[in-house]
């Protein structure tokens, strides 16, 4: 499914954006 791709690959940004924020 493209959608569970696009979901999965914006669950990634959100991790980095967090683990962004804490450094």
């Amino acid at each position: 499914m493209v959608i569970a791709i696009i979901i999965f690959e914006l669950i990634i940004l959100m991790c980095l954006a967090i683990a962004l924020e804490v450094l």
